[in-house]
């Protein structure tokens, strides 16, 4: 499997706000909506594209575990007294989804995959922040137990895109994507701010950007 390379680094200011102590328990009930999310994305593509080499037993498993994060990060929020949100949009996944690339394939379950690809990037390299700041040992431990798993999911997609439409046409949709415009953002309400949620996520407004640029650039 391979790595997937991110053009910036979050800021430390965006773990400090999120661990700040009136903004953590409304994010980690947040990131547990959004696990749940991932996994609904990755049984989605099963349905999709069940004839990718390795897609549908790869994203099966990959959705199970996804649960299984669900379950855990659902688990802290209830300890700190935070209650699931019942509705929300995701602003950061609407903004990507609308860079893909719709109509023929292989162009999009390509683009389809690429941002599942980027999302986990960016995940395992959050909770790896969080990870190493975060005050509360159980979501310490937490936090370092996802950011492996994210760390897997990533090359898992990336593999599969590259099954899906061959290594040079990803490889050059990632390059385009990665130097094309960056997109408006804007603040999210207090801690969900992007301030809660899977910790890859910021909300950007939902124009049509580049694949990867709202990924790729973590600080708007």
């Amino acid at each position: 499997m391979s790595a997937i390379p991110l053009r910036s680094r979050t800021p430390v200011a965006w773990a400090e706000r999120v661990l700040a102590p009136e903004n953590l328990p409304a994010f980690v009930a947040d990131h547990a909506v959004c696990e749940l999310q991932a996994s609904v994305y990755a049984l989605s593509l099963v349905g999709a594209y069940p004839d990718v080499p390795g897609l549908p037993e790869s994203l099966s498993a990959l959705a199970a575990e996804e649960v299984r994060h669900f379950r855990k990060v659902a688990r802290e929020a209830k300890r700190l007294d935070a209650s699931l949100p019942t509705k929300r949009r995701n602003w950061y996944v609407a903004a990507l989804r609308a860079a893909c690339r719709g109509g023929a394939e292989p162009a999009r379950g390509l683009d389809l995959l690429l941002v599942a690809a980027l999302i986990e990037a960016r995940s395992h390299e959050r909770f790896e922040r969080l990870g190493t700041r975060v005050a509360d040992a159980r979501l310490a431990r937490l936090y370092a137990e996802l950011a492996e798993a994210e760390a897997r999911h990533g090359p898992i997609y990336l593999d599969l895109a590259r099954a899906h439409a061959g290594a040079p046409a990803a490889a050059r949709r990632l390059e385009s994507s990665s130097t094309s415009r960056r997109p408006r953002s804007r603040r999210c309400r207090g801690a969900r701010s992007r301030s809660t949620a899977r910790p890859e996520d910021q909300r950007v407004a939902p124009t049509p950007v580049a694949v990867s640029a709202c990924i790729q650039r973590p600080d708007g």
